[in-house]
């Protein structure tokens, strides 16, 4: 009887949290707006209760970069209400050789600068350092002072990459490590060590897919596809602060996804590493399908895994899976999957642990 009375207080505990936080977001109103930046809002990361950092993406294809405009990233202030843009993440506008944005006249209207896509964004009250990553090949690390309207970002580096920089991560380990994802197909991920002396000569490591390296350890470069990084993630509780998770996805590398190969368009790869030693964590089970998105829990050392399913004895309709996975050891040298759960959409974007 005990258990069930536990179990009872523990469903009217759950059902009051919830029908609080509805009421809590019941009453919610809309207290500010902002408008006119670049393009659609694709990052957001508060930097103090105040400052919060946005990227916006951009039009810079040939056939509409006239549309581009300044506003890609921006600093807000909430106390304020007010949005300050920065134009570091730019490139030199590239000539056009056909369309309307290939004339003289258009030339002569225009920016010298295509202002690129901000995609992602992070914060690390530790070090107090703030970082952005755009398409214009490059992650930026940045240092907020002052407060209120007098809050500005300095900025302190920059990282250069070979391709578009879709993502940029900070550990919450005391170490501080940094993890960048490029759109490049190999040594696609990489891991700072962020030198406070010299920001933009920091040392990194780099990482690739073991799916696209042959027997001795060299690249395998294919001209039409390859595997990316599609998600990253380093750990969250304390005992795997230092654990990077990386998931690839097959992607085309001419914009046309036919050539990607028919038995390659479900597989990928789940990759975990040690941010502190560069070496690889094993995983069991689960490791080279499709990836689409990962999440590590908040207080345990286990993470999910949203990916395309195992092909074999699956029942008809099940799309995707959501894999459970968890250490083998006491030392997290290995995890292993729990537990695999069947659904029916046709991919996953993101997860979330309640």
């Amino acid at each position: 009887m005990g258990g069930q009375r536990d179990f009872n207080l523990q469903r009217r505990y759950v059902n009051f949290t919830n029908d609080a936080r509805k009421a809590l977001e019941d009453g919610m109103e809309l207290r500010l707006e902002f408008t006119d930046c670049a393009g659609d809002i694709a990052t957001i990361t508060w930097a103090s209760n105040d400052a919060f950092i946005c990227g916006a993406t951009t039009h810079s294809d040939s056939r509409n970069q006239q549309y581009n405009k300044a506003g890609n990233l921006v600093l807000g202030s909430v106390k304020n209400g007010t949005l300050e843009a920065y134009s570091d993440h730019r490139i030199a506008r590239p000539i056009v050789d056909k369309g309307e944005n290939s004339t003289a006249a258009m030339r002569q209207s225009q920016d010298a600068w295509l202002y690129s896509s901000v995609v992602s964004s992070n914060y690390d009250p530790v070090n107090d350092r703030a970082y952005t990553s755009s398409f214009d090949s490059t992650a930026r690390v940045w240092r907020l002072h002052g407060s209120g309207a007098a809050t500005k970002m300095t900025l302190l580096g920059t990282w250069t990459h070979g391709g578009n920089v879709n993502f940029v991560k900070v550990s919450k380990h005391h170490a501080g490590r940094v993890a960048t994802a490029a759109d490049v197909p190999s040594h696609a991920v990489r891991i700072y060590d962020v030198d406070e002396d010299d920001v933009s000569g920091s040392p990194y490591r780099e990482f690739t897919s073991s799916r696209m390296v042959d027997d001795a350890g060299n690249p395998i470069i294919t001209d039409k596809w390859s595997y990316y990084p599609a998600t990253i993630n380093w750990g969250l509780s304390e005992t795997v602060r230092h654990l990077l998770l990386v998931g690839f996805s097959p992607r085309s590398r001419t914009e046309d996804d036919n050539d990607i190969p028919e038995d390659r368009r479900n597989t990928g790869e789940l990759c975990l590493w040690n941010g502190l030693t560069g070496s690889q964590v094993k995983i069991h089970g689960g490791t080279v399908y499709n990836v689409f998105e990962v999440v590590w829990h908040p207080t345990q050392p286990c993470f999910i895994v949203a990916a395309s399913p195992k092909v074999l004895g699956l029942e008809d309709g099940v799309r995707t899976q959501i894999r459970i996975f968890r250490p083998q050891d006491a030392e997290r040298y290995t995890f292993g999957e729990m537990q695999a759960l069947d659904c029916p959409a046709v991919d996953i974007n993101e997860i979330a642990i309640m």
